[in-house]
């Protein structure tokens, strides 16, 4: 049996209540926090570790995340 891509993807949202792209950003931005907070990584590799290529696309993903900028919570940590 086949499956199309809308299938697949109508099927996926069912499932997990948000799409992939979604999907794949919240767990993004949910291991950037994990990193920020419970290492001492540098903000940029943090951004590269979580599939970034820019830095200034992780940080403004960030902010539209959680409402401010990764570099707020790793200057608290220090």
């Amino acid at each position: 049996m086949r499956i199309n891509e809308f299938k697949l993807k109508d099927g996926f949202k069912y499932l997990f209540g948000q799409t992939v792209h979604e999907f794949v950003f919240n767990e993004r931005m949910q291991k950037a926090l994990h990193l920020l907070t419970e290492t001492k990584m540098e903000i940029k590799k943090i951004s590269d570790a979580c599939g970034y290529k820019s830095y200034s696309h992780f940080s403004a993903a960030f902010k539209r995340k959680f409402g401010y900028y990764a570099s707020n919570i790793k200057h608290k940590a220090l």
